[in-house]
């Protein structure tokens, strides 16, 4: 194994030349001349804190405990002769826990890094880095990152060829932190060489050196992994193996922690999913354990399964899991910058939990500042929740007028286009929004992309059929032409199955039904059905069509005492995904429809109705155009 880091080392020939610096003095220049400060992460001290195991927390030695950051530093520059390189670890993470004001004035750190106190604990550690140990070689780089040295500074690299010298005896749980600092560190020749070797190493030696029974560390490989791509089905089994002995006795943190990587898994076993079962039934039972972070985590990884395997995304959602997350949001009187963030969580899983909507509308209603001064993001998400549950909630007019108060020109033109969209599904009308949205894409005249010109299509279409009352400045006859091409050619979500043939077969044959229509304004139609009394169908499709020429809606001939039914096949995503509730942009669509061909119109969940005994399909079709008709004289007695 250390041949195969060798190897890979030796693609770096800048590295090579390090192994001369085991007992070369750091200069003081060194570090006062730093080339460049990386960015890291790491300047919340909680935050390495919580990185630092539990041993490392306790491994400061007492007598540098009460002392300010400035009293050490001095203390170091009068004694560094007579300090050992243990002592210099115990000072330099001294430094660490020291008070400090960091996130008030960057001055604190930068006096650190210059005091000649800290340049003598570079020396001393520098000076006798071969006789430190591995885990004070993982704390000196860690405090390195959090101070912001060098990752070419001649100490970081030393310590770096020490980790390289002792892989081989380098512990599973040492590699797994070692790799999660060099991720924090700038690029460098030997930093690179060691973070494609370790996971080498890891994978290579986890079958000897992992402790079957030590759950901590089963968990934290797990992560490892998954996180890694290590996508060696015998690796992951072997921890998965492990696991599944404690699986009924897992406490929610570790089961937390189990279904984040399961999550992240390029390749889950089937042994993942005969885990995941009852990982999921800990997390339900025991979710008010959890923080409100590590719910919106959870739920962020669960996006990212469901969204990028269609295969077996599926196996991780699990609604009673949703609701058992937001229900512990709620009970934990989640704030309001936090709701917002579960909320987009949500709306990314197309998840609708009215009682969270409520909760948030209550503090809308309680604040309206909340959204009078909130950012784009924050009203968007807000609005997208109440779009895809339907729901306007019982504050509406308070929250509505918060909304428009809010400084909309901040928005630029297409996320305006969105934000006036939502709102007039939700039924608030402003005509001095929908004349700024207007107005402003007559200005700019920019291309936009497809979704946008969708959704200025859509906005157009439910101002001119819901909102007659509106004059003022329309999009030019251009733009809306170049909408109404894109929607012909690029249908934006296709539902499950095809409804033509069913309906061909409940009404009698292809004449009794148009297909694919469109209305002078844009809108399109799946399927147009026209009813006599009696609920008989008639036939309006017995001229062959002309493929060159569109066939609009409001063309077709209807006897008198007849009905035109109007049938939207629709996809899944026009749905919550834990709800049959037609999503209000949706719902948008065919109102606009109806008001303009002053008809009615089905909604046909074309997954849902996939899903009936092929028995009930035909039936189910006809009893949704009979329910249509708009008085019994169209139905047989």
């Amino acid at each position: 194994m250390n041949g195969t880091l060798k190897g890979l080392l030796r693609l770096y020939p800048i590295a090579r030349n390090w192994t001369v610096l085991s007992n070369y003095i750091v200069p003081l220049q060194t570090i006062q001349k730093v080339s460049r400060v990386y960015n890291t992460s790491l300047t919340d001290r909680t935050q390495l804190e919580d990185c630092i195991s539990p041993i490392e927390k306790n491994y400061v030695s007492i007598d540098f405990k009460p002392y300010k950051y400035m009293e050490i530093l001095e203390k170091v520059a009068r004694n560094y002769t007579n300090m050992t390189v243990h002592n210099a670890v115990d000072a330099i993470f001294a430094l660490f826990k020291a008070p400090k004001n960091l996130e008030e004035d960057v001055k604190d750190l930068q006096n650190i890094k210059q005091h000649i106190g800290f340049m003598r604990l570079c020396e001393v550690l520098n000076k006798n880095i071969r006789l430190m140990k591995i885990n004070e070689i993982i704390i000196s780089l860690r405090m390195l990152i959090y101070f912001k040295i060098s990752a070419n500074c001649v100490l970081t690299q030393s310590l770096l060829q020490m980790i390289r010298a002792n892989v081989n005896e380098i512990s599973l749980q040492d590699t797994i932190n070692i790799i999660v600092i060099l991720k924090k560190m700038d690029s460098t020749p030997l930093r690179d060489a060691l973070l494609i070797a370790l996971p080498v190493v890891f994978e290579a030696q986890l079958p000897t050196k992992l402790d079957p029974d030590n759950i901590f560390m089963l968990t934290q490989s797990l992560r490892f992994i998954c996180e890694s791509s290590i996508n060696n089905p015998k690796i992951q089994n072997t921890i998965l193996k492990s696991l599944q002995k404690f699986e009924k006795d897992l406490d929610v943190q570790t089961a937390w922690s189990i279904f984040c990587s399961l999550c992240v898994a390029s390749y889950p076993s089937p042994m993942a999913f005969e885990l995941l079962f009852n990982i999921q039934k800990t997390l339900i039972s025991d979710a008010k354990q959890l923080s409100i972070q590590e719910i919106i985590s959870a739920l962020y990884k669960l996006i990212l399964v469901t969204a990028r395997n269609k295969e077996y995304g599926c196996k991780f959602y699990n609604e009673a899991l949703v609701d058992a997350f937001v229900n512990s949001a709620l009970s934990a009187e989640i704030p309001f910058d936090n709701s917002i963030y579960l909320l987009k969580n949500l709306n990314e899983l197309n998840y609708a939990h009215i009682p969270f909507l409520e909760y948030l509308a209550a503090k809308c209603f309680e604040q309206p500042n909340l959204l009078k001064d909130a950012s784009y993001l924050r009203v968007f998400v807000f609005l997208e929740g109440l779009i895809n549950a339907d729901y306007k909630p019982v504050f509406w007019d308070i929250i509505r007028d918060a909304i428009l108060a809010n400084k909309v020109n901040k928005f630029d033109g297409r996320s305006m286009i969105k934000f006036a969209l939502y709102l007039i599904a939700l039924d608030c009308y402003s005509p001095c929004l929908i004349s700024k949205v207007f107005t402003q894409i007559i200005k700019t005249n920019e291309p936009m992309k497809n979704i946008h010109m969708r959704e200025l299509l859509l906005l157009y279409q439910s101002i001119k059929t819901l909102y007659p009352m509106y004059n003022g400045p329309w999009p030019s006859q251009d733009i809306l032409e170049h909408a109404v091409s894109i929607q012909r050619t690029l249908h934006p979500i296709l539902p499950t199955s095809s409804l033509k043939m069913a309906l061909e077969l409940a009404l009698g044959g292809p004449q009794y039904i148009h297909n694919s229509l469109r209305t002078k304004l844009g809108h399109y139609i799946d399927h147009v059905v026209v009813m006599r009394k009696g609920g008989y169908p008639i036939a309006i499709n017995t001229v062959t069509p002309n493929a060159t020429n569109i066939t609009y809606i409001e063309d077709i001939q209807t006897p008198s005492e007849s009905q035109m039914i109007l049938i939207f096949n629709l996809p899944e995503a026009a749905y919550a995904v834990n709800s049959q509730r037609l999503k209000s942009t949706w719902s948008l669509k065919i109102k606009s429809v109806e008001a303009l061909i002053k008809t009615n119109a089905i909604a046909i969940n074309s997954n849902s109705w996939m899903k009936l005994p092929e028995y009930e399909r035909l039936p189910y079709l006809m009893r949704a155009i009979r329910l249509k008709c708009k008085d019994n004289s169209f139905l047989t007695k």
